[in-house]
């Protein structure tokens, strides 16, 4: 159980209780011993709390951001869609994270997605940035549109892909 404390002084403490436990009784069934634990954890819910509004804070630049932005897992799973991303495709958040079938959505004649996913897999897989690549892309609606795309990898502490971002720009 968690409480927030007040302590003399004002400050204000969170505490993380154990409930007791009797651990001795007298033959009356009266405890004679109880154990319990109370431990501050203020610090660890402050930087709960700072993680929290931080995540508000990158998802809100994520989700306004006036241009296509989607994250991919090392899989090609999509894992964010903001909102223009939305906007342009027609495609949702929900009918996308997850899993990577929105490529073949976007791109439904197969030698086109190939020939598309073949040329960020060899850029990516070098490391390098992809600038202004050019694609024409099939929206949820049937409309065609033109995206230009700027993408990289997304490295871990060891320097190995763990997923790549992707900004596009519709310059249909």
């Amino acid at each position: 159980l968690t409480f927030r404390i007040i302590r003399k002084d004002g400050e204000v403490r969170w505490i993380d209780a154990m409930p007791p436990e009797v651990k001795e009784t007298a033959n009356d069934g009266t405890p004679l011993s109880i154990i319990g634990t109370i431990q501050d954890t203020t610090e660890r819910k402050q930087a709960e709390d700072e993680i929290k509004h931080l995540n508000q804070f990158r998802e809100s630049i994520i989700d306004n951001a006036d241009i296509w932005l989607n994250v991919l897992d090392e899989n090609g799973n999509v894992v964010i869609w903001n909102k223009a991303a939305e906007s342009i495709s027609g495609y949702t958040k929900d009918e996308v994270v997850g899993h990577d079938k929105i490529w073949e959505w976007i791109y439904p004649e197969k030698g086109y997605k190939d020939e598309v996913t073949a040329k960020v897999s060899e850029i990516l897989e070098r490391s390098e940035v992809l600038r202004d690549f050019e694609t024409t892309m099939r929206c949820k609606d049937g409309e065609n549109r033109t995206i230009s795309w700027h993408s990289r990898n997304l490295l871990d502490d060891c320097g190995n892909t763990m997923g790549a971002i992707a900004l596009g720009r519709d310059i249909t």
